[in-house]
């Protein structure tokens, strides 16, 4: 199997104490493929730990996951398999029922969860085995779970025989706070009452917690299973009054709602961001992004309690992210959507299901904030109270029917169907036939307060002016360098000047974003005049940025770039020798721009262009710019000869002169418009100079030495290249004067 290639290992520590033990457990993952989970693979460990430790345990427990593909289920799926996957369950329990369920889900029908349920207990069994197979080769004899004592067992007798109508008159008060109040002064009275027996240490105080915990269970269980009212007068089915309010917070908040329901509140607020906001996270699964963020916090006065505020606990991240489960399949794509989500919850009161509440309150509030969720979601949590084979399923359970009963079953979902499943039992399991009731029983609930939500809040409502508004362009990905700009130069001007915050993809999308239209209006205008693209067969105007030998580099339209090749710069395409002898950095020039290569260079030509004017002149649609580079020297003229060790021959005409006949021993020839030419050349002779000018136009100085004479030219006959123009070249000065005078 694929999981084989995960390992987890689960260590306990135990320390015993005269009254019981206490039980550590910890699960590591040291090897991790990248495709399978390890969560399974840690619950099957832990499971086989304490199996093996001698503990009393009434397992072996095993752990499945199950996803949905093109409507199959699929047992124990692939991290690729989850990311198509319309369902993502695990299944905990024993060879006789479930025993926890969690899930996520794309509005799943109630029938298509149980099937995955039931599939994904259906295989346990393999693993179930394996774990008993273990434990019988590892020979562990389990110990006894100590018995009560006597004593232990008349007290208990007796408490309820004195406090136990007291009790029952404590679960009818229906507000919360009194009915604390009062079962803690029952508590303190069985605290005096049994002083004297706590002093002798017959008892300890931990007893009389115990039996009046056990007291209240007893009591409360056998009402609701007679089908007495339940705490608060409700029957089984019936929800909480349920009240809902947004805009509750100032504008600067970009959504708000304040969510009711019984003595259960919770205020939401709703804060939208770009992009750079998103959450990054480097976990075992790799770098991870979160657009969306749910943040469950339950202060100590909710429930009336004085605790200190420090880390956050198991409790806000389970429930935050059973929230978040429960919202992520109708939350917009980013395409719809290009923000960044936070959500936040704050508990304001609590007594039951406040999990839930955050759910439902904060689908209200980001459809306040005018996020277009896919449809609206709400939460119910289920109890059950189970006495044998008798049983009873409530709806909306209260703190108290959490804490006494046998069941806390959560259900998100929208109209269609459910979105996220948490389910854990205190009982040994629990069967499909209350499963399935229980799921019928949550949709009804849910659709009743599905119905309250959209009463308040219909439809989307709009974007707050104070949250960002974010628009997406694309450009060519070969002009992200021209918006970055050095060292990221181009960009922060943009982002300084237009105050908008700019975020650009590998592939060229750039989102932007910025809390007023008209900054996103400012950056986009600017990042258009960086990345527009010339039109081709269009004159432009442009400025020399760069001379080389070859041509001369034109900045045009804005930011664009391309080359004028040497051939292409005097009138009708005419020879020049020099391109300094036409040109000069910084000056202003009109190219026609012809489109460009295959390497996406720009091609420009400045010979069919009237430079005083910008008009085109006869011949300009037969040019091709740079000429392709066939047969010679890339355009530099002429083709070289056959060759051979002894010989080179050939010419280089637009270069001038030729290279003659060649051996070790001797190169003849000359090379005319460059000035000068190679004389004889052996190894031990060297003569003659190059008359060659550097890129100001000065000449360089004679290379020549006291060795024999290298040219065939002396160095008066050759041309000098100081001047504007080359005196072998007087043609050019009527075309040169003509372009000067134009450019002027």
């Amino acid at each position: 199997m694929a999981l084989y290639t995960n390992l987890a290992l689960a260590l306990i520590s135990v320390a015993r104490w005269s009254r019981g033990m206490i039980l550590a457990l910890g699960a590591s993952v040291y090897s991790f493929d990248g495709e399978h989970a390890s969560d399974i693979l840690a619950g099957i460990a832990a499971s086989a730990a304490v199996s093996i430790s001698g503990i009393p345990f009434a397992g072996p427990v095993a752990f499945s996951r199950v996803a949905q593909l093109e409507g199959k289920l699929v047992s124990n799926p692939s991290l690729s398999d989850l990311k198509e996957s319309d369902l993502d369950l695990v299944v905990a329990g024993t060879k006789d029922g479930v025993l926890m369920v969690e899930s996520e889900a794309k509005s799943l029908t109630e029938k298509q969860m149980l099937d995955a349920v039931k599939e994904g207990h259906k295989s346990l069994s393999p693993i179930l085995k394996a774990i008993t197979a273990l434990k019988k080769a590892v020979g562990t004899v389990e110990e006894k779970a100590p018995e009560l004592s006597k004593s232990f067992l008349d007290l208990e007798k007796a408490s309820e025989k004195k406090y136990g109508k007291s009790v029952i008159e404590a679960f009818k008060i229906e507000t919360k706070p009194e009915r604390s109040e009062k079962l803690q002064g029952i508590l303190k009275l069985m605290m005096e009452d049994n002083a004297s027996k706590i002093e002798s240490e017959e008892c300890s105080k931990k007893d009389i917690d115990t039996i009046f915990d056990k007291l209240q269970y007893k009591l409360l269980r056998a009402s609701l299973i007679k089908g007495d009212a339940r705490i608060d007068k409700r029957d089984s089915k019936t929800i909480r009054p349920i009240e809902i309010e947004t805009g509750v917070l100032p504008s600067r908040v970009h959504g708000s709602a304040l969510f009711t329901r019984g003595e259960t509140q919770s205020l939401m607020s709703v804060v939208i961001g770009t992009e750079q906001d998103a959450q990054k996270a480097d976990s075992i699964y790799g770098n991870t992004q979160e657009r969306f963020m749910l943040q469950y916090n339950f202060p100590g006065f909710s429930v009336g309690e004085v605790k200190r505020v420090g880390a956050v606990g198991r409790r806000e991240i389970g429930h935050a992210k059973l929230a978040m489960r429960a919202l992520t399949p109708v939350m917009p794509s980013l395409e719809e959507f290009d923000y960044t989500i936070k959500v936040i919850s704050d508990i304001t009161q609590s007594n039951g299901s406040s999990s839930m509440a955050t759910v439902c309150g904060g689908c209200v509030a980001m459809m306040h904030a005018g996020i277009p969720l896919k449809s609206p979601v709400a939460g119910i949590a289920m109890g059950l109270i189970k006495e044998g084979e008798d049983y009873v399923i409530l709806s909306d359970i209260l703190g108290d029917e959490d804490h006494l009963g046998d069941m806390d079953f959560k259900v998100a979902g929208t109209k269609e169907g459910i979105t996220a499943l948490q389910m854990d039992i205190k009982i040994t399991s629990l069967t499909f036939e209350i499963m399935e009731k229980a799921l019928a029983q949550a949709q009804e609930g849910r659709l009743h307060i599905l119905e309250k939500m959209i009463e308040v809040q219909p439809s989307v409502g709009k974007l707050s002016e104070y949250a960002p508004r974010t628009e997406t362009i694309k450009i060519n990905p070969l002009k992200i360098r021209d918006v970055i700009g050095k060292g990221g130069a181009v960009i922060q001007k943009i982002s300084a000047e237009s105050q908008a915050t700019i975020n650009i993809e590998d592939d060229g999308t750039i989102s932007i974003s910025g809390t007023n239209p008209d900054y996103i209006s400012s950056a986009k205008e600017m990042i258009k005049a960086i990345t527009a693209e010339a039109e081709a067969g269009k004159v432009y105007e442009g400025t020399v940025v760069s001379i080389k030998d070859f041509g001369a580099f034109i900045r045009f339209f804005e930011a664009q770039e391309g080359l004028v090749h040497i051939s292409n710069i005097l009138p009708n395409g005419e020879h020049l020798v020099n391109v300094e002898d036409a040109l000069e950095e910084g000056q202003k020039v009109k190219v026609y721009f012809s489109g460009v290569d295959n390497k996406g260079r720009s091609k420009l030509s400045m010979s069919y262009v009237e430079q005083s004017s910008g008009e085109l002149l006869p011949g300009y649609d037969k040019v091709d710019e740079r000429k392709e580079r066939s047969g010679g020297r890339d355009n530099r003229g002429g083709s070289r000869g056959g060759y051979n060790r002894d010989n080179r021959g050939g010419s280089r005409d637009s270069r001038g002169g030729s290279r003659g006949g060649y051996n070790r021993d001797n190169r003849g020839g000359s090379r005319d418009s460059r000035g000068g030419s190679r004389g004889g050349y052996n190894r031990d002779d060297r003569g003659g100079s190059r008359g060659r000018d550097d890129r100001n136009g000065g000449r360089r100085d004679n290379r020549s030495d006291d060795r024999n004479d290298r040219g065939s030219q002396s160095r008066d006959s050759r041309p000098t290249r100081n001047s504007k123009l080359s005196r072998t070249q007087p043609a050019q000065d009527g075309f040169l004067k003509k372009l000067k005078k134009a450019l002027k």
